[in-house]
């Protein structure tokens, strides 16, 4: 006698997150997540995109427009968890400021009204401080934490939460990206050396510290080699400003900006590149790193967030002091000496990119980490 096999019951992710534009790493990771194949045959998802802003400047500060989106967001918010009645709700949530305030609001409605189990998904950090500083602050992330489900990018993050007190469970998911056409095929021949810095103008990612930098190498006599800056301006560092500071330390014949670059004009930069160099010093988990890796490019970037996770100092790429002229000096003039080392840090960068931060990788640790949550007592049934 043939028995027909009962179908598995698909558990219900109502997820909730930023979608580009503007496109920078939440939005990256979240676009990542919606087109994760495996991930959205494995559970029955749906989709409500949490974003506010369609221009990298229109981030931060508060508006009647965004106001009234956030309404808009709520009220659909309700109207889907009602409608679809999923077994998880993912949320990606601020870490900061008033973003975070607004996440909280959210959140916790969401906890008051409905008896679903809360993911929270942070791509940022910053949470130790704001709850050191604040008694009301930090009430409210022990209320917004409680009985959630967290996941953070490291487990170099973990200090962040070492003041939540309310009871909740962590999980770690590094990154991953998607496959480019050419990765790992690098086209430039170090002749001149060819340096990169890929990101949004933003002052808190270097930009001034890397052209004071390129200032005194040019002024040690180092000549042949170029820097490209790729990446829309920001409210901190306008083009006006850029292109002052550029005049300033006399660097037109080095410098090279080339505006925001999308897709294959983006990969061609990266493969016609040699270092990378990104010296922020206030980040989490940059994806433009993983990019960079892909690409096999030698990179220089900082003790910063899960940066050292990432980065294995001398092995594949180098890190220097957060704000330190005089390491990116020492740093980016050891690699122009030293050609072949340019093209072992690079190789090392993209072996480790192999093996740790493909979409692929990512996307089963996310599906690994959905299970386990789904394994717990109150989801069976």
């Amino acid at each position: 006698m043939l028995f027909m096999k009962e179908n598995k019951r698909k558990y219900k992710i109502l997820l909730i997150i930023p979608l580009p534009p503007p496109i920078h790493g939440v939005t990256m990771a979240n676009d990542i997540i919606k087109n994760c194949k495996d991930f959205n045959f494995e559970f029955d998802t749906k989709f409500v995109d949490y974003s506010f802003v369609r221009e990298i400047n229109e981030i931060g500060g508060f508006s009647m427009k965004k106001g009234w989106i956030y309404i808009k967001h709520l009220v659909n918010t309700f109207k889907t968890v009602f409608k679809f009645k999923p077994d998880v709700i993912y949320f990606t949530i601020a870490p900061v400021g008033g973003a975070f305030i607004r996440d909280a609001i959210f959140v916790n409605l969401l906890k008051l009204f409905f008896n679903k189990r809360v993911v929270l998904h942070f791509h940022g950090k910053g949470i130790y401080k704001e709850m050191k500083k604040s008694k009301a602050l930090s009430f409210l992330y022990n209320l917004t934490f409680s009985n959630t489900y967290i996941i953070l990018l490291s487990n170099l993050l973990k200090n962040d939460l070492k003041l939540v007190r309310s009871k909740h469970n962590l999980f770690f998911i590094p990154n991953g990206i998607k496959p480019i056409k050419h990765k790992g095929i690098k086209q430039s021949k170090l002749n001149p050396i060819k340096l990169l810095y890929l990101s949004n103008l933003i002052e808190s990612k270097g930009v001034i510290i890397l052209l004071k930098a390129i200032s005194q190498i040019v002024s040690q006599g180092y000549d042949n080699f170029s820097i490209s800056f790729v990446g829309k301006p920001s409210k901190s560092i306008t083009e006006t400003i850029f292109n002052q500071e550029v005049e300033k330390y006399n660097l037109n014949k080095h410098v090279n900006y080339l505006g925001p670059k999308y897709g294959d004009e983006k990969y061609d930069i990266l493969k016609n590149s040699d270092i990378f160099v990104f010296p922020t010093y206030k980040d989490c988990f940059p994806l433009v790193l993983l990019e960079a890796m892909q690409s096999k490019l030698a990179i220089i970037s900082t003790y910063e967030g899960a940066i050292p996770e990432i980065i294995d100092n001398n092995i594949n790429g180098i890190l220097c002091r957060k704000k330190s002229v005089d390491d990116l000096v020492l740093n980016i003039i050891k690699l122009l000496e030293n050609p072949e080392l340019i093209n072992k840090l690079g190789d090392n960068a993209y072996e480790k990119f192999e093996k740790h931060y493909t979409a692929e990788k990512f996307e089963s640790r996310l599906i690994k980490t959905f299970n386990e949550i789904l394994q717990k007592d109150e989801f069976r049934g």
